[in-house]
């Protein structure tokens, strides 16, 4: 095996463990989940053959960022939100 593959099988194997851990705990939602186990078996069995598919790893990591910067910015939000209700 070359290094590439391995390094496609690693970040499949990641993305595995990261979709179990976000199904388990309900902190992402359900449908980022299930894409998240979809590209890991595409990136597992596929991903060497094609070129194209080895962008997967890195898009998904760029959907996940743009998600949790998203989440965070409304929690911020709300908890400012909260603190001025304290005040009134």
């Amino acid at each position: 095996m070359t290094g590439s593959v391995v390094t496609l099988r690693m970040a499949g194997a990641f993305m595995f463990s990261s979709g179990t851990i976000w199904s388990r705990t309900e902190v992402m939602p359900r449908w980022l989940v299930w894409l998240t186990f979809l590209i890991a078996l595409v990136l597992l069995v596929g991903g060497p053959s094609l070129r194209l598919l080895r962008l997967g790893f890195p898009i998904w990591v760029f959907v996940v960022s743009l998600f949790i910067l998203r989440f965070s910015e409304q929690s911020v939000d709300n908890e400012d939100n909260a603190e001025e209700k304290d005040f009134e």
